[in-house]
């Protein structure tokens, strides 16, 4: 699959990205995640696969802001060893690495800067690079195409080589429920991005990835089958 520039395929990942920023960025505004539900209400009317689609539906199922932001707090945040969630940390092992100076060298010619004011971290902060990516889309959508270029060294060179090991992490960790669904949507777009971007997915050295010690994958097929039996139980009731 070649790069693919349609507007609507440019607005849909917009949105993806956006919704991200919702989730993984840190703000003491709670409404925030108002406009998330509505992002996972368009994801999930058009989703890019089964398993996408059974998470936003558990996700909308029972939305609930104060719920997520907890849920942020106790993994990103809460002693003794929150997660980290920059992606200096995931190439270097420390925050504020050699990835800041890369995101910093990459905006400096863009009217785009870091407001303080929404983003508390440092610009190698997810959340903020996600936001980024659909600023950078936007402006593709506005006809400017010297952004095409930009969004894909973004991609290639600060999030597809790290994006795995933090996904893979966020879905284990202990305190992730809602988060694990979060996890699962993310992980099937990241992969649809490597398609858009015809990258390949980098290899690491994998920790234990389990929930619950059941596999992603596993987790995920029970999930659908659990799902297909509600929908025939509906069907003969």
């Amino acid at each position: 699959m070649h790069e693919n520039n349609d507007i609507s395929v440019l607005n849909a990942r917009k949105i993806y990205y956006l919704m991200f920023s919702k989730f993984f960025a840190f703000t003491y505004d709670i409404t925030r995640f108002n406009d998330a539900k509505e992002m996972l209400e368009l994801i999930n009317s058009q989703p890019l696969d089964e398993l996408s689609q059974i998470s936003c539906q558990n996700l909308l199922a029972n939305f609930n802001p104060q719920e997520i932001s907890d849920e942020y707090d106790d993994i990103f945040h809460a002693p003794p060893r929150p997660m980290h969630n920059t992606f200096s940390y995931y190439d270097e092992g420390y925050s504020a690495g050699r990835m800041v100076v890369m995101i910093k060298k990459l905006i400096h010619n863009t009217d785009i800067r870091r407001d303080e004011n929404v983003f508390k971290e440092n610009e190698d902060n997810i959340g903020f690079v996600f936001a980024l990516m659909a600023d950078f889309i936007d402006r593709q959508i506005n006809n400017k195409q010297e952004y095409e270029s930009i969004t894909k060294e973004l991609f290639a060179q600060i999030i597809n080589p790290y994006i795995d090991e933090f996904n893979d992490m966020l879905y284990s960790h202990a305190n992730a429920k809602i988060y694990k669904d979060i996890s699962n949507i993310l992980a099937t777009f990241i992969e649809f991005e490597r398609l858009n971007y015809n990258l390949s997915k980098p290899v690491y050295e994998k920790q234990t990835k389990a929930y619950d010690g059941i596999s992603r994958s596993e987790a995920l097929r029970r999930e659908i089958n659990r799902a297909k039996r509600k929908a025939e139980k509906e069907m003969l009731s």
